[in-house]
């Protein structure tokens, strides 16, 4: 009777996160609407390397993917990532960029409605869609009203318009980020966020 042989080292399934750089093309295609030119853009991966393992690895890594993306003629910018395999980081370099874009257009949207000022600390509130930062347009008198009036309101930021000034691109991002956390269930109970 044959004997199996015996593994020299056993054998982990488990999934390492490690780091993965990336040069990544972020592009923009005006069709037309100049109001807003990021409805059609997008973040091209251009390329994806295990970070090296040693320190002057990855000084030569970094010189070496630094370089090419000044002298490539093209606008592309080197990323980092944590993750558990380099379509994962990529995944994550345009959901970033995507989140960035959706922040962008819902600071956008609030500007919007506050140029229609009436006077008040509290000027309403507003559905705005997570997945792009866009709303429907109108300013409702309060919350329950602007969730009534969507067709899916667990996938809207019921958000209220103040007085007291705007909101910035970055704050947005941070906003609709945590919001779309908390939609797929990806959020703890303390705010942490499980899926990165």
């Amino acid at each position: 009777m044959p004997q199996t042989p015996t593994p020299t080292a056993p054998v982990t399934l488990a999934k390492r996160p490690a780091v993965y750089l990336l040069l990544v093309e972020d592009s923009v295609h005006v069709p037309g609407d100049l109001l807003r030119p990021w409805q059609d853009a997008d973040r091209h991966v251009v390329h994806i390397e295990p970070q090296a393992p040693t320190d002057e690895g990855r000084a030569e890594q970094w010189q070496k993917l630094g370089d090419y993306c000044t002298t490539s003629g093209h606008p592309l910018t080197l990323l980092a990532y944590t993750a558990t395999s380099p379509a994962r980081a990529a995944y994550l370099a345009r959901w970033d960029y995507g989140r960035t874009l959706a922040g962008e257009q819902m600071a956008e949207e609030l500007d919007r409605h506050l140029l229609r000022r009436p006077t008040g600390a509290l000027l309403g509130w507003v559905a705005i869609r997570i997945a792009d930062g866009t709303s429907d347009g109108r300013r409702y008198a309060d919350a329950e009203d602007a969730r009534r009036a969507q067709p899916h309101p667990e996938r809207c930021l019921i958000f209220p318009l103040h007085a007291h000034g705007r909101w910035p691109g970055e704050d947005c991002t941070r906003a609709l980020t945590e919001a779309a956390h908390q939609l797929h269930g990806c959020t703890t109970r303390t705010g942490e966020i499980t899926c990165r």
